[in-house]
């Protein structure tokens, strides 16, 4: 015998065709889908046009053995893969009823099926409705029914839709919706019943000795008795109060639980047992329970804290905290977004060589990390290891994240995103030996808000040419710590947040409102610019000032309003044009240089300071504009001896040469030298 395909239209058109594939012959033939159904053979397909299909009563497929050099089964790709996700074997040449339109909502049947002791059916693309008393779709002892693309559906029939009847019948589902119409449409099956890539809309009910394996899916509310099984691998599964009782056994493996407010996640009943390992549940305001009575038993590992009450008994806290730390090793996109979601206290996420997206599906919120983790790349070289962004990541309160030796950019460089952050109390983000790709003019590609930022030996590099982008920055008292060679295109503080910035180099530093930025042993390359009550304080550095106007003059630094910028024992790069520092309102600059030519003084832009003279303390000659309020004229002041400016100059330097003999006759210590010397500057 050989294998057939039967073309079928529907009730609508009232013809059939029937073409039996021979190598050189087709025959054709009227006949109706209830008709060929009825003589099929083990292997045969029945293909089904467009359009719907009326049962008026049960249809009994009972395929007759035929003789085939290989299984059938073997070639559906999507078939194969799902039964090795479940570790199923594939059926033996079932019988194939498929529609002929990809959608399954083209094709429907209305009406009951079963399949006959022995046989195997595989569904395509087919949506099922049933309006009868009884079940639409039977599978019977040692049969098997597999769907693949299909809608199973019911209208006003609490009864399961799908029911595998016996402990031998085998029920699998793949890439398709169970869904909830009037009243629940249920799958159920007293042997082995398998979901993969589903979404199961309707409950699930375990009865006797049933078997239940999911894969890729997501589901609801889930209730199991006596002594039935399920097994669940990465799924998404809503809702809170499953139920566990009787001997029967529950095992969650990198499953996602999305809870509603509910504390109680499980109910265990009798010598039931709950097993799970590296869960995660999603953020809810109440810490989730499993509830344990009688004999009942859970082994349950999440990324959150679980409390277990046994009999009544708060027994557990922290299951999480029986995990030992474990790394985590990442070859791919997927497998790096299910490990940041799955990583326990402590773990290590180490990602192998290559290009990562990380996307959350969101279209926008940050992805906030329950635990303390690291995640490095597995070289220390960062340009081997690129990850591309599309939500900022950032740990919750408390929580400390750690990254090495990668580097990060937003996705595709389009949007304008942080990429990662420490917002909440008490965090901290460490970013060590990293590169970022900044693509922010407005908003700060790393930065801290409360929390603690601290980067090391990160390189900042803007995604495009010519572009200046904020790499770093702090708000809301949050501290940022740059060090060991740190090299930063611009960095950003505002409201009362402060940076330290310690043998590294920037390119251009911004202060604002009450922000405080301290650079000591670093090299500015461009220029720092300090208003409305901040701070930028300079010690043993050197500024390159690389900053140049469009007059030609070279502008180090900037100062408006009530702020300061205080520069102690650092060095100015010497420059062919003038160099020029403005001063507005009320800012105070002090001034102390080393290796300065006095031959090529600078010039301190002073015409729109309110009180200059007073706004300025410097240990070196310098020209400084001034407004004649007299004759409203510009004067400036080549010989500082001639000006009050001078004399408060030669005063201070006279008390620091005292102070500094005092150091050297040992009659103070080091400590009492500086702490005075702090004092005579007013720094």
């Amino acid at each position: 015998m050989v294998v057939a395909e039967y073309y079928v239209k529907s009730d609508d058109t009232h013809s059939g065709l029937l073409g039996v594939v021979t190598n050189s012959l087709k025959n054709i033939f009227a006949r109706s889908f209830v008709e060929i159904a009825k003589v099929v053979n083990t292997g045969d397909s029945i293909i089904l046009e467009t359009g719907t299909y009326r049962l008026s009563e049960e249809l009994i497929i009972s395929a007759k053995k035929q003789h085939t050099n290989e299984n059938i089964a073997q070639n559906n790709q999507k078939l194969v893969a799902a039964y090795k996700n479940m570790g199923v074997n594939l059926p033996n040449n079932p019988v194939v009823i498929r529609g002929n339109s990809k959608n399954a909502l083209d094709t429907k049947i209305i009406g009951s099926i079963t399949a006959a002791p022995g046989t195997n059916i595989v569904f395509e693309n087919i949506t099922f409705i049933n309006t009868a008393t009884q079940f639409e779709i039977k599978c019977s002892k040692d049969s098997n029914i597999t769907f693949i693309n299909c809608n199973i559906t019911a209208s006003k029939y609490t009864e399961p839709i799908v029911y595998g009847e016996d402990e031998s019948s085998q029920v699998i589902l793949i890439s398709s919706l169970i869904e909830n119409d009037e009243e629940k449409a249920t799958v159920f099956s007293l042997g082995l019943l398998g979901f993969d890539h589903c979404n199961i809309q309707s409950s699930l009910v375990l009865r006797k000795n049933s078997n239940t394996l999911l894969s890729n899916s997501s589901f609801n509310c889930i209730h199991a008795f006596e002594h039935s099984h399920l097994l669940a691998r990465n799924c998404k599964i809503w809702g809170n109060e499953h139920l566990i009782s009787g001997f029967s056994k529950m095992e969650f493996y990198e499953d996602t639980f999305s809870l509603n407010n509910e504390q109680e996640l499980f109910k265990c009943n009798d010598q039931s047992k709950l097993i799970g390992k590296d869960n995660i549940i999603e953020t809810t305001e109440v810490n989730p329970q499993i509830v344990l009575y009688d004999e009942a038993t859970a082994e349950f590992e999440a990324n959150r804290k679980i409390e277990i009450i046994k009999n009544g008994v708060l027994e557990n806290t922290d299951a999480s905290s029986l995990i030992e730390n474990s790394e985590i090793v990442v070859n791919s996109s997927k497998e790096l977004y299910l490990a940041i979601q799955r990583a326990l206290e402590g773990d290590t996420i180490v990602i192998n060589p290559g290009k990562y997206d990380f996307i959350t599906g969101l279209d926008d919120g940050d992805v906030q990390l329950l635990n303390n983790i690291v995640i490095q790349g597995k070289t220390e070289n960062y340009e081997d290891t690129i990850i591309s962004l599309h939500n900022m990541i950032a740990p919750t309160e408390g929580n400390k994240l750690i990254f090495k030796n990668l580097t990060l950019s937003s996705l595709n460089n389009k949007e304008e995103i942080s990429l990662v952050g420490s917002i909440a109390k008490d965090s901290q983000v460490v970013i060590e030996n990293c590169k970022i790709l900044a693509n922010n003019r407005t908003r700060y590609s790393v930065f801290a808000s409360e929390g603690t930022l601290d980067l090391i030996g990160l390189v900042s590099t803007d995604y495009k040419e010519n572009e200046i982008n904020t790499a770093v920055g702090t708000t809301k008292t949050g501290i940022v710590n740059i060090k060991e060679e740190s090299r930063i295109a611009q960095v950003f503080v505002q409201d009362d947040g402060v940076m330290n910035i310690f043998d590294s180099q920037i390119g251009i530093g911004t202060s604002y409102n009450d922000g405080t930025i301290n650079i000591e042993s670093s090299t500015i390359y461009d220029s720092l610019f300090a208003s409305d009550n901040s701070t930028i304080n300079i010690k043993d550095s050197f500024i390159k000032a690389a900053h140049e106007m469009q007059s030609g003059e070279i502008c180090p630094f900037g100062l408006e309003k009530n702020s300061r910028i205080n520069i102690d024992q650092s060095r100015i790069e010497e420059s062919e044009n003038p160099i020029v520092i403005p001063l507005l309102n009320q800012a105070m600059l002090n001034l102390d240089l080393v290796n300065y030519d006095d031959s090529h003084p600078i010039t301190i832009d002073g015409r729109m300071s309110d009180n200059p003279n007073e706004q300025i303390k410097s240990f070196q000659k310098i020209n400084l504009l001034v407004k004649d309020n007299t004759s409203n004229e510009i004067r400036t002041s080549q010989d500082l001896n001639n000006n009050d400016l001078t004399e408060s100059k030669d005063s201070v330097k006279k008390q620091l040469i005292e102070l500094k003999e005092l150091l050297d006759m040992g009659i103070i210590t080091e400590e009492e030298f500086t702490v005075k010397k702090k004092k005579i500057l007013d720094i």
